[in-house]
């Protein structure tokens, strides 16, 4: 989307599909005039957001646990008035807005559970001092958002192992190690969102 120097979003919104983890956009712009593009990418499908006001981004409800396809990524630019000019040619980068929570146990806790007859293979998570409303056109939390905690209902975990690069002593070991999933979210904490 296209905001003007007021923060008002313009009439030139578009959707555009990302092929190879790049998409290209292309408007024209009225010369002299200050404007802010705000990008939003994520999985329409997936219908975890609904983004009628990029300003006021809202995760929506009601959502399963360990779905992968609800990750998106967000970012803007500030193009100035003097930039309008000419043809503007802007590089950027999208980041994820969220927090990827992910839980696991390794494989000695997992052959331990299996062990004793514990297999998970669905779960739930409930999280608390959580948001539910993002403003890609300020990359941060949306004005007026309240802290409230969030339910991922009972869904199954995913099958693919998860990766962590292990810390010991202060030092990212180049190794990683793999765990079992127990659960994948993100989540809209509130934090440093760049």
């Amino acid at each position: 989307g296209v905001f003007d120097k007021y923060g008002v979003e313009m009439d030139l919104r578009q959707t555009i599909d990302v092929e190879g983890k790049t998409a290209t956009y292309k408007t024209r712009l009225a010369k002299g005039q200050d404007y802010r593009v705000v990008f939003f990418a994520y999985n329409e499908a997936a219908a975890a957001y609904n983004v009628t006001d990029l300003k006021d981004i809202e995760v929506v409800g009601s959502q399963n646990s360990n779905i992968e396809e609800r990750d998106a990524f967000t970012a803007y630019i500030d193009i100035k008035a003097d930039e309008t000019l000419n043809s503007v040619t802007k590089r950027v980068e999208l980041r994820r807005p969220f927090a990827q929570l992910n839980l696991g146990i390794n494989q000695a806790e997992y052959d331990a559970a299996k062990a004793a007859g514990i297999v998970v293979a669905n779960t739930e998570i409930k999280v608390s001092n959580v948001y539910s409303n993002f403003s890609a056109y300020d990359n941060a939390v949306a004005a007026g958002a309240q802290e409230g905690e969030v339910t991922f209902a009972m869904n199954a975990i995913p099958a693919e192992k998860l990766e962590v690069d292990v810390n010991r002593d202060g030092v990212i070991d180049e190794n990683t190690e793999k765990f079992h999933y127990l659960a994948l979210n993100y989540l809209l904490v509130g934090d440093s969102l760049q």
